[in-house]
């Protein structure tokens, strides 16, 4: 019985293990069309990201913010390059407010979350901004 008891938990357990990472509050640089592309310092008050990475894909949880209406937003990435020391994931997405593209970068070994977006909205025109967060203990 107990050797049944061991295939089953063999058979089902996963060969690699999901790497959970926390971030502080992103900051960094926006630049929107409607403004005449000048870039402005940006940040995300009280959005404390946190992504997983498991196999092939990359779970990012961004935190209630303004700009989701103060709801939690969750993507789901697919992992476009991973290094030793880096994991990159690639996000797009579609809605009411318009569209996005997200690059997201997790250097590992630095603990840095960089955070690429190139948007399209009807209310901030064409835009794009850059953020960093780092790694919480």
């Amino acid at each position: 019985m107990r050797f049944f008891a061991m295939l089953i938990v063999i058979a089902f357990s996963s060969p690699v293990m999901a790497q959970v990472f926390r971030f502080g509050e992103p900051t960094g640089t926006a630049i929107y069309s409607l403004e005449n592309h000048k870039p402005s310092p940006d940040r995300y008050r009280g959005v404390k990201p946190v992504v997983i990475i498991d196999k092939n894909e990359m779970t990012i949880i961004w935190g209630d913010s303004a700009s989701a209406g103060g709801t939690e937003k969750v993507w789901k990435g697919s992992i476009i390059n991973r290094t030793p020391t880096t994991v990159s994931a690639i996000v797009s997405e579609t809605g009411a407010l318009g569209s996005a593209v997200m690059l997201y970068t997790i250097d590992t070994k630095r603990g840095f979350l960089y955070m690429s977006a190139h948007k399209e909205s009807e209310i901030l025109g064409s835009s794009a901004a850059s953020f960093v967060a780092v790694r919480e203990k």
